[in-house]
């Protein structure tokens, strides 16, 4: 069970949280995915309907269809892949987007999208219903600022929140992690109800002028919600912490036990990367030659991105090593380990369903695909 303040309110000065060790408990269930997709939507060429890029969300509807969104743009597509339709577009009229930032899928197929400081809902069909404004100010006082964040069923925000750096501040030098918070903004009420602070992206400031880059396999607070609970962790740590949707502490959740080293053949990996993004363009070859003079870490962050599905279960995966399979360690509701899952390779989880996989795959020419792969849950 996780730790319940209230009940132990006794003990609290000596034991803050109940710890659930990854290795504590053996796997209780079968968990697997079909070897081959059960849909891919995505093509080279030919029909623009079926030509992916920058997918920033795919959803499954509850009649089957699937939902893919770039941009300012929605595309339906039938449960066997065949395009139906497309809604939104670049513009600033009714149901119309400079970028979808998130979309949730309400009962009866409803739509509710985040488009900046204001909510959407569009009919199944992706047609305009209404909107109203969302107020982001109370993210935005005591020295931070927020650019958004996971929309909730109910209009909420989970959101990431920076400091802001004061004005005429002297820069930073040397290694850091910016400070980053996770808070919920309850809409109705204005309120904001921090959850956890930790860190950003590691990152130093080099180059003439300096400019802030990035550290390779920095750690990075990660979070997610679903089933009635949200999930925070950074994953500099092997914690994650549960939350009610109101902001009440539930306890936290050990979620690996052992670092993973970080090796040359990782460094040399993602530098092949870097280099090919680069190519011949010269402020991209600057900026990759700033990155290799930040200092690169000895382990990798213990785990990569959470997800929650529909039972309630909290997916946590494997940090993203270069040409690795990410695996994802799932526990149940409290927070016991009940399996894992390899994914294939180059392919990004979007949405877990009772029976299925929903996500974004790459092949070798970084050509986007969504693709589902039916998930069997045996005993």
């Amino acid at each position: 069970m996780l730790f319940n303040a209230r009940a132990h309110a006794p003990i609290r000065g000596t034991v803050a949280l109940l710890v659930l060790l990854l290795t504590a408990t053996p796997a209780r269930a079968q968990l697997s995915l079909s070897p081959q997709p059960a849909l891919s939507i995505g093509s080279l060429d030919g029909d623009p309907a079926y030509q992916l890029h920058q997918v920033h969300a795919a959803r499954r509807l509850g009649d089957g269809r699937v939902l893919v969104t770039m941009g300012p743009d929605l595309r339906f597509y039938s449960a066997a892949g065949r395009h139906l339709t497309n809604a939104g577009g670049r513009g600033q009229g009714p149901g119309e987007f400079e970028y979808v930032q998130d979309v949730r899928v309400l009962p009866g197929d409803t739509l509710l999208i985040l488009h900046f400081r204001h909510l959407v809902w569009l009919d199944p069909s992706g047609k305009y219903v209404r909107q109203r404004p969302l107020d982001l100010a109370p993210l935005m006082q005591d020295g931070w600022f927020s650019e958004g964040g996971l929309l909730l069923p109910n209009g909420d925000l989970l959101a990431p929140q920076y400091r802001q750096t004061p004005r005429g501040a002297p820069p930073v030098t040397g290694l850091r992690r910016p400070p980053l918070r996770v808070s919920l903004l309850d809409a109705a009420r204005g309120a904001v109800i921090p959850l956890r602070e930790a860190g950003g992206l590691r990152q130093m400031a080099v180059g003439d002028p300096p400019r802030s880059s990035v550290q390779r396999f920095s750690p990075y607070v990660q979070y997610a919600f679903g089933a009635g609970h949200v999930y925070v962790g950074d994953n500099d740590s092997t914690l994650v912490h549960r939350f009610t949707l109101d902001g009440r502490a539930q306890g936290a959740i050990t979620v690996a036990d052992r670092p993973t080293p970080v090796t040359a053949q990782h460094v040399a990996a993602v530098r092949a990367e870097r280099e090919a993004w680069a190519g011949a363009d010269p402020a991209r070859r600057a900026s990759l030659q700033s990155a290799t003079a930040i200092p690169v870490p000895s382990r990798h962050p213990y785990f990569g991105r959470l997800l929650v599905d529909p039972l309630g279960h909290l997916w946590v995966s494997s940090p993203v090593i270069p040409g690795q399979r990410e695996t994802w360690t799932v526990f149940d509701a409290d927070g016991r380990r009940v399996g894992a899952v390899t994914m294939p390779q180059r392919f990004t989880p979007h949405e877990i369903g009772v029976d299925y996989v929903l996500g974004v795959a790459r092949d070798e020419d970084d050509v986007e695909f969504v693709r589902m792969y039916g998930l069997r849950r045996g005993r």
